[in-house]
């Protein structure tokens, strides 16, 4: 029986990874159309402009606790005109369903899989890793541009920021982009093994990751900035028109990423966007007992990005992002 059930889902699985490419190549200029993809049924919106022009590859729901990209996707879908659009949008709406309806933080349910550390995946592997190397085979190759849209975790306050690849072919481009976004702070991503980043750093695709909101719920306004910070995208990609003034943004080269050294209660002295100086005590870790444990400083001038906000330390978790100043 099991091995009837693999045979089935790789039958599936196979033949949907040829439907995205075969459909978006067949559809009429100017249409849209709604699908699900590979076994596990991802909901995709291909739009085919009636000009011809880039294709951008845009997702959302990669940590299923990250929510307001999933409704601002959603609706710049159903508000774009592809009889007024150059090239082609290939939407997923949520790339980890399970986790989103199992109200998991950010991994999926079925294998505790992160799949922004998965890729270039596994198609043999466990879910997590059969994701990653269906985006990695069948669907980054056709992208021209990369958005993925992220927020803070559980407990992760965070400031509006964006990821940008540091791969010296894309870098230009992915930061042009960029510089159309509202998103105020702009940090380098060296990771190979997010989408975005397997994208940019390996197969050499533009692309950007953008951060906005955070801790698990999903404000109106963020949900609005992410839909506006889209069509600037789109618009700077030459896919729609939409008008827009650049505003402001502060482009960094480094970030440190402290975590903790120990378990027990996290008592946080800091806030995102502060500005932090070395030597400036960042929070202190006591036991259960109230007892102080470990004082944790900042080593570095810089801007705080996102810190763990919660009460819980744990050895090896996030403590804080702390974008460094040029100086360092």
């Amino acid at each position: 029986m099991l091995n009837k059930m693999a045979l089935m889902r790789h039958f599936f699985h196979t033949e949907e990874k040829k439907m995205l490419k075969r459909l978006l190549d067949e559809m009429k200029a100017g249409t849209k159309k709604q699908i699900s993809v590979s076994a596990e049924n991802l909901p995709v919106t291909l739009i085919k402009g009636e000009y011809p022009g880039k294709t951008v590859l845009i997702s959302a729901g990669m940590h299923s606790g990250e929510y307001p990209g999933v409704p601002a996707l959603g609706n710049i879908c159903r508000q774009m005109d592809p009889q007024k659009m150059h090239g082609s949008v290939i939407a997923f709406h949520c790339l980890n369903i399970s986790g989103l309806y199992a109200h998991s933080d950010a991994l999926f349910p079925e294998d505790g899989g992160n799949l922004n550390r998965c890729f270039p995946g596994d198609e043999n592997g466990t879910v997590s890793q059969r994701i990653a190397a269906f985006m990695t085979k069948e669907v980054l190759p056709h992208a021209d541009f990369i958005i993925d849209l992220h927020s803070g975790g559980l407990g992760e306050p965070l400031t509006p920021c964006l990821f940008y690849p540091v791969q010296k072919s894309v870098k230009e481009e992915s930061l042009n982009i960029a510089a159309s976004l509202t998103l105020p702070y702009l940090l380098p991503s060296e990771s190979r093994v997010g989408m975005f980043s397997y994208a940019a750093n390996v197969m050499h695709i533009p692309g950007l990751l953008l951060e906005r909101g955070y801790s698990g719920i999903c404000e109106e306004t963020w949900i609005r900035e992410y839909e506006e910070d889209l069509r600037r995208a789109l618009s700077a990609l030459n896919v729609i028109a939409y008008e827009y003034k650049t505003m402001p943004q502060h482009l960094f080269e480094k970030v440190i990423y402290m975590e903790f050294e120990e378990q027990g209660i996290w008592q946080c002295r800091i806030h995102a966007e502060d500005e932090v100086r070395k030597g400036d005590l960042l929070g202190i870790v006591y036991d259960l007992f109230g007892n102080p444990v470990h004082e944790y400083r900042s080593d570095y001038d810089g801007i705080v990005m996102y810190h763990r906000g919660g009460i819980t330390a744990r050895t090896g978790d996030l403590l804080t992002a702390v974008a460094l100043k040029k100086e360092e």
